[in-house]
């Protein structure tokens, strides 16, 4: 799969956060959709092709790692990564064996968004 093949679904109540996301990965050449709820990420995932979704875990409607369990229930191959801003953040085992490792978890603010798009990389098994 190449890069510009790669369409990527933002998933954050931070509509500005989206949009700058959005636009970086967009300049990196993948494809970029983005919402701020988890009602919103399932029809948008229900109506279109989305290869990995950037999560974040305190949304309005639902907790990103129930959000990401639902989602990979429907959409297996679904890969994913997590932005947070919460300092209680913990990383589990439940998230690990869907392929969410500690290095897949952003802390906002993202200081840098080139370790973005090394994750996607790396999701997709590019150099």
């Amino acid at each position: 799969m190449q890069k510009s093949l790669i369409n990527v679904l933002i998933i954050d109540d931070e509509i500005d956060l989206c949009q700058y996301l959005a636009a970086y990965l967009e300049n990196r050449g993948y494809g970029t959709i983005y919402c701020g709820s988890g009602q919103e990420t399932m029809e948008l995932l229900n109506s279109g092709k989305v290869d990995i979704c950037i999560v974040d875990i305190r949304l309005p409607d639902i907790n990103g790692n129930v959000l990401i369990q639902k989602v990979h229930e429907l959409y297996p191959k679904m890969k994913f990564l997590i932005i947070t801003g919460s300092i209680g953040f913990q990383h589990n085992d439940s998230l690990a064996q869907l392929g969410v490792g500690e290095t897949e978890v952003f802390k906002k603010p993202i200081l840098d968004m080139g370790d973005v798009d090394l994750a996607i990389k790396r999701q997709f098994n590019f150099d």
